[in-house]
C-alpha cells in the first residue's frame, strides 16, 4: 500500500540532507568523518546539466576527494 511505502521512505530519508550548492561549498560545509557524499558531476564530454564544468573542475574534485574526512561515491562516465 502507498501509505506503507511512503512511511518506509520517510523513515529511510529522515536523516538525509539534500543541498543545492556549488559542490565545493557543500563539501566544505558538511565534511565530517561520518558524512557520505553522493557526487554526480556532469559526465565528461556530454551536454552536462546546463552548468559549465570544465576539466579543471574534475581535477579539483579529485583533489578534494583525496582529502575528505568523510566518504564519497562518485558517478562518472567511462571515457
Amino acid at each position: 500500500r502507498i501509505e506503507e511505502d511512503l512511511s518506509a521512505a520517510h523513515l529511510r530519508l529522515a536523516r538525509v540532507l539534500v543541498e543545492q550548492l556549488p559542490w565545493d561549498d557543500c563539501i566544505r560545509r558538511y565534511d565530517r568523518p561520518e558524512t557520505w557524499f553522493f557526487l554526480d558531476p556532469p559526465y565528461w564530454q556530454t551536454e552536462g546539466y546546463g552548468v559549465p564544468f570544465g576539466w579543471e573542475q574534475y581535477e579539483r574534485l579529485a583533489e578534494v576527494m583525496g582529502s575528505l574526512r568523510g566518504r564519497a561515491t562518485l558517478t562518472l562516465n567511462d571515457h
